[in-house]
């Protein structure tokens, strides 16, 4: 009979384990684009961004989830994550391939609201306000008129590379030891609203989120780095704010996601049923 117990207690606790994991899902908080040809303008607020997959492209996106409403309880890890993207417009079946980092420096999104309105598409895009980031500065302190931007950025805190790309040094705006993502970015789906595929965790990926939550890391979203050349050579983007009408909309249905799974810890299962099955014996007796 005891082996019998035992027996079922075990099974029990296997078969209750994948009901203990529990899933996340978040909306981005935030999100831009840094842009080396219009490098000092406000790039939020607006619907898409324009990803060109060029060999020679400058261009690099930030984006980051809020996780102060996350917690792991003792024995709890992220065991697998997912970073979503949606378009806003055009894109085909491709594969890219990109460098995905944790960010190290501070960045403002740059909420520069287009000639057309907020979550448009027309020119300007927006002029810069201070505390944003753009394509030069992590956050901006000083801006000048200008005739196509309105505001375009002339001081502030820099990178320690245009478009937040620094990887090394003392001074470096992401941590280029931790790709964070798969490195080819399998897109797949065409025309408005369509998931572009799924950029998987590594291990190194979950370890930094696992880092933002309890705090040993400060929590500054990622940068992504396209590394080469792919056709087609633009893809869109979805932003936090398509579709919204005004910012109190944000974030729209079609915002980044960051899914991920935490699960208990092996070990503490497995404590948990021997003290269990120990209380089951002396109670026996």
């Amino acid at each position: 009979m005891k082996k019998l117990l035992i027996v079922a207690l075990a099974l029990l606790f296997v078969a209750a384990a994948p009901a203990m994991a529990r899933e996340v899902t978040l909306d981005a908080s935030r999100d831009s684009q840094l842009v080396s040809s219009e490098s000092n303008k406000g790039n939020g607020g607006k619907f898409y961004y324009s990803v060109s997959g060029g060999a020679t492209s400058l261009e690099t996106t930030l984006v980051g989830w809020d996780l102060s409403g996350v917690s792991l309880a003792a024995g709890e890890y992220v065991a697998s994550g997912t970073m979503r993207f949606y378009s806003s417009g055009s894109g085909n079946n491709f594969n890219w391939n990109l460098e995905c980092y944790p960010l190290l420096k501070s960045w403002g999104e740059g909420v520069g609201i287009p000639a057309d309105g907020f979550g448009g598409i027309g020119w300007p895009w927006g002029p810069i306000n201070l505390g944003d980031s753009s394509y030069t500065y992590q956050n901006v302190t000083s801006r000048v008129a200008d005739a196509n931007y309105t505001y375009i950025a002339n001081g502030g805190t820099a990178w320690a590379s245009p478009g937040a790309t620094g990887t090394s040094g003392t001074n470096k705006d992401c941590d280029g030891t931790k790709q964070m993502t798969q490195s080819t970015w399998i897109a797949a789906g065409t025309g408005d609203q369509q998931s572009l595929g799924d950029l998987a965790l590594t291990a190194a990926g979950c370890d930094v989120v696992e880092d933002w939550i309890s705090g040993a890391l400060t929590n500054n979203g990622v940068v992504l780095i396209l590394t080469d050349a792919r056709d087609p050579s633009v893809m869109h983007l979805a932003t936090r704010e398509y579709t919204c009408a005004d910012a109190s909309q944000c974030p729209g249905p079609y915002a980044a996601e960051l899914e991920l799974e935490i699960l208990p810890e092996p070990g503490t299962l497995g404590l948990l049923g021997l003290g269990l099955i120990g209380l089951i014996r002396r109670r026996r007796r």
